[in-house]
């Protein structure tokens, strides 16, 4: 398991200002170097707003967040708190259209959502920045005068149980439902939080929509909101937009009463459950129920334990089960957590072998936790954990607009303002009493185990996602067997983390270059560099291509790429875990272009990693069992990627039919099973004997930094006879007609995807689609999901190929056939045809499709990715971004309309439908099917690239 996010508190920028007497203002803390400006308020309603100044945004955001969930629906109406989510997109007293907030938002550059938990609900949006302040009138409007229309009771209604049809195969949500039946049925945690036309339409929609408006009236107030909003504004000028308008959201003084009942009853433990999931997966998880913890965030006990118990480094638990061949992965601490109770978890994951020994696992877990407690708490590891989360907030990572302000609005419901930025991360309490309390809850008497296999045997089914499974007692033989003090010798505690950065020196190589820079090529090694001198973080990230004729052109070819990559990672699991604790990360992939490295993280440590996982890749240690395990791991995650939900396993196969040398699922599947390990030794004697070396050194190094690292690949994989590499990628070029693809699917939901495909490579044509896409969006899912109830999956993105321009139409429906859908969509795009588009909604979308493109990337592994890309891509230039604005500024309304008439005319476009018949079974469709996958792309023109 990955270290939890803790800190020490490093020292922080107070940033406050005064305002008027409405006001209630706390102080907000931040790490040192960072730059916006933070004031949190109390309006006189009670509401609190974070208001952030950030004069580097990229977008404004906004998120509201509401301090009541699916905790508060009423028992004879649950998924009410969801369903009242649902409804306040769909129109409010001053912009009365149900389309009219997400058309705004989408035309102008922006996105957005909500959810619905167990004991809130988060409302948020980003959009262009100068966009902000009628974004925000709009957004009010949902907490001050919502319509809640009687016409759109029934058909939100019919969305919420879209929703929970679409994702009724979801294993996760069939071990929480299962869960939900063993809990005391007292507690609000076994409550139906989706809801469906059984719990929410019992009494009819007149009654639903009072309770729907009791709901909104009682619990919508403003002292139960906590709103965070960012822009370019200073905070004079967002408190001049924000506070005049959430001042009106009324406060109903809500109270929320504390649960008086446990979320178990002391009778239903120790509790073993059975499930048999959808998928291909077995999963063994030991949850221990514990008193809330919300209050210890300035300790974090279980984070202390959770690192511990989850160390993957040698003798750790994971290590120990491994080396039986019993487990593939393990992760442990908090899980589920709210107001008045909590859970920490273990959560392994099991190989076939492994299902036989679950008792014994089970076993290894006491094992591991009597260790922990005969060491006693050590104040040293504390302080470790303590330091590298003090590093990792000093450093921080920072994330898109939107995501912030969804944490921060959440956050601001549990955590005091002064803590808002830093909780997540904060550790200064050293608490070694409360942590030995807390692990007191460790104990065999206190578990609910659950395990997840095909195999297990079942008695009974859930009601809501009809999941077979079986629930019981623990017997007492095998509690006093677990309680039986003895430790494996297998077993050990982690040692001190060698990988802790010691030096964070900043470099600035003064070269005032703003793209990399090739320092070599000669000799089959090829090396870019930029020194960062915008983000200002001692860290870096590597990518290297080690690219080869042999590395990916074939399903086989691609199936022992994958498994040698795979093996190495495993190899080096115990020795690199600790650098992943210490913020220093690796990866190895396999592609059509041949194996790929990355690093990255804090840079002092990151050569002594690089000869390792070279060595390591050069030299595998070719270990039968580590190779059967993996195997069986690998074939097993392809095949359960058939039970993915009908639109992504479309999606998803959409790549497949349009690369020439990306095989069928089955093939890949077929090519897997069949690789030995004998195999993979001569593919990776084979690959590197004919290899190129790409590398690019991004971030805190010198220029004699990034030269060392390229002579350490060099001799690391001993570059001496190198072979100029010819694989290309072939993009299929469809004809102008209708093609059918079917893919099977268990799920009883029908689904289609309708990929277009434009008529040549072109940057006009690829923004001009761009365009369309922003454009027909919100039109689309109004109209396919608001207005005719077609489904809960409804949506539209531009989906360029390389530099092939296309676009992409999805819907997944409960009560409609894939013929159904296909006629819908066509239907849509014709009229949507002949409708016209003024000049100013022409100007908005391109102004917005700029933004965007205009973005600069949000942290240092995003502008490295951003490079990456276009060195693998080809533009040596690193332009790709700029032409692409380039053809949007030139783009004129006519030529947009000429191109996407000529693109989107159902009845003469390159058209790709993938479809998965459902429930309904198969209907007559229009198009050619397209049968033998091979032999349909050979037969196809070809676009090339390098």
């Amino acid at each position: 398991m990955k270290l939890l996010k803790i800190t020490l508190f490093l020292g922080c920028v107070m940033l406050v200002s005064c305002i008027g007497f409405q006001e209630k203002q706390q102080q907000v803390s931040s790490f040192p170097d960072d730059q916006r400006v933070f004031k949190h308020l109390q309006l006189q309603n009670g509401l609190q707003v974070l208001l952030i100044s950030d004069q580097d945004a990229e977008k404004a955001a906004a998120a509201l967040a509401v301090n009541v969930g699916s905790r508060q629906d009423p028992e004879e109406f649950q998924g009410l708190a969801h369903f009242l989510e649902h409804m306040l997109f769909l129109g409010t007293e001053k912009y009365p259209e149900a389309d009219a907030y997400q058309g705004f938002i989408s035309s102008n550059g922006g996105s957005n959502n909500a959810y619905t938990s167990f004991e809130h609900t988060n409302y948020f949006f980003d959009i262009g920045l100068e966009h902000l302040e009628p974004a925000l009138d709009r957004f009010a409007q949902f907490f001050i005068a919502p319509r809640f229309n009687p016409e759109y009771v029934k058909r939100e209604v019919n969305a919420v149980a879209s929703e929970y049809h679409a994702r009724i195969q979801d294993d996760q949500r069939r071990v929480i439902d299962v869960l939900k039946e063993q809990v005391n049925p007292k507690h609000p945690f076994a409550k139906f939080t989706v809801g469906n036309l059984g719990t929410l339409m019992s009494q009819g929609e007149e009654v639903l929509r009072e309770r729907l408006l009791d709901f909104y009236a009682r619990y919508y107030s403003a002292n139960l909101m906590s709103l965070v909003v960012v822009g370019r504004e200073s905070i004079e000028e967002l408190e001049q937009i924000v506070v005049p308008r959430f001042s009106l959201v009324k406060n109903q003084n809500s109270q929320l009463e504390p649960e008086q009942e446990p979320m178990f009853t002391a009778e239903s433990l120790p509790l073993w459950i059975s499930v048999v999931p959808q998928k291909n997966v077995r999963e063994l998880s030991l949850n221990f129920p514990m008193p809330a913890v919300y209050s210890y965030y300035k300790s974090k006990p279980l984070s202390y334990i959770g690192n511990i118990i989850g160390h993957e480094g040698k003798n750790s638990l994971l290590s120990a089960l491994k080396e039986r061949g019993w487990a593939v992965g393990l992760g442990a601490g908090e899980g589920i957590s709210f107001s008045d109770g909590a859970m920490f978890g273990i959560d392994i994951t099991l190989t076939e072998q492994g299902l036989a020994h679950v008792d014994e696992i089970v076993a290894l877990c006491f094992d591991t936790i009597d260790l922990i407690k005969q060491e006693g708490v050590k104040e040293w590891r504390y302080l470790e954990q303590a330091r590298l989360g003090q590093q990792q907030f000093r450093f921080l990572t920072r994330q898109s607009a939107s995501s912030e302000v969804v944490n921060f609005a959440a956050s601001m419901l549990r955590y005091p303002a002064e803590d808002l930025v830093s909780a997540p991360y904060l550790m200064p309490n050293f608490e070694p009493e409360l942590i030995k309390t807390l692990w007191q809850y460790l104990r065999p008497e206190n578990a609910v185990i659950i395990e997840t296999s095909p195999e297990v045997t079942t008695d009974r089914r859930s009601v809501l996602y009809d999941t077979p499974y079986s629930a019981g007692r623990i017997s007492e033989q095998k509690l006093q067997h677990w309680k039986a003090p003895s430790v494996d010798e297998s077993l050990g505690l982690p040692p001190v983390n060698e990988f802790i950065t010691e030096d964070f020196t900043l470099i600035n190589d003064d070269s005032g270059a703003t793209v990399p820079r090739r320092l070599i090529d000669d000799s089959g090694v090829e090396l870019w560099y930029l020194n960062d001198d915008t983000y200002n973080v001692p860290k870096g990230s590597l990518s290297i291509l080690l690219s080869s004729n042999f590395a990916g052109q074939s399903s086989e070819e691609r199936a022992l790429s994958d498994i040698w990559s795979r093996m190495v990672a495993d190899q080096l699991n115990e020795f690199s875990y600790a650098a992943d604790l210490a913020g220093l990360d690796f990866g190895v992939s396999s592609s059509w272009r041949g194996i790929e490295i990355n690093l990255s993280g804090f840079n002092e440590k990151q050569q002594v990693l690089l000869k390792t996982l070279l060595a390591a890749l050069r030299q595998p240690e070719y270990v039968a069992s580590r190779f059967e395990r993996l195997q069986a791991e690998r074939i097993r995650a392809l095949e359960n990627l058939k039970q993915l939900p009908p639109y992504r396993l479309l999606t998803s196969e959409l790549n497949r039919v349009l690369s020439l040398h990306h095989g069928s699922l089955d093939d890949y599947i077929d090519a897997t099973r069949s690789i030995t390990l004998a195999g993979v030794e001569q593919h990776v004697n084979k690959v590197l004997s004919s290899i190129e070396l790409r590398m690019l050194a991004y971030g805190n190094y010198s220029q004699k930094d990034a030269e060392v690292f390229a002579k350490i690949l060099a001799e690391s994989l001993n570059v001496e006879n190198y072979t100029v590499t010819d694989n290309t990628q072939n993009i299929v070029k469809l004809p102008k007609k209708d093609l059918v693809r079917v893919v099977p699917s268990e799920h009883n939901d029908a689904s289609v995807v309708l990929y277009m495909q434009g008529n040549k490579v072109d940057k006009q044509e690829r923004v001009a689609l761009g365009l369309a896409a922003q454009i027909l969006r919100p039109l689309f899912y109004n109209d396919l999901r608001t207005e005719k109830q077609l489904g809960y999956i409804v949506s539209a993105w531009p989906n360029p190929i390389r530099d092939v321009p296309g676009i992409v139409f999805v819907v997944q429906s409960p009560v409609a056939d894939a013929a159904m859908l296909q006629q819908e969509i066509r239907q849509f795009l014709a009229a949507w045809l002949e409708t016209s588009i003024s000049d100013e909604q022409f100007q908005e979308n391109k102004r917005a499709l700029l933004a965007k493109l205009n973005e600069a990337p949000k942290n240092l592994w995003e502008a490295g990715a951003r490079f990456w890309g276009n060195l693998t891509f080809g533009y040596e230039n690193f332009d790709s971004r700029a032409q692409l604005i380039t053809a949007l500024q030139s783009l004129e309304k006519e030529q947009w309309l000429a191109i996407v008439h000529d693109i989107l005319n159902v009845d003469q476009a390159r058209s790709l439908w993938l479809l998965n018949w459902g429930k309904s079974g198969e209907k007559p469709v229009k198009g050619d099917f397209i049968e033998a996958l091979d032999d349909f792309k050979w037969k196809q023109e070809l676009y090339l690239f390098q």
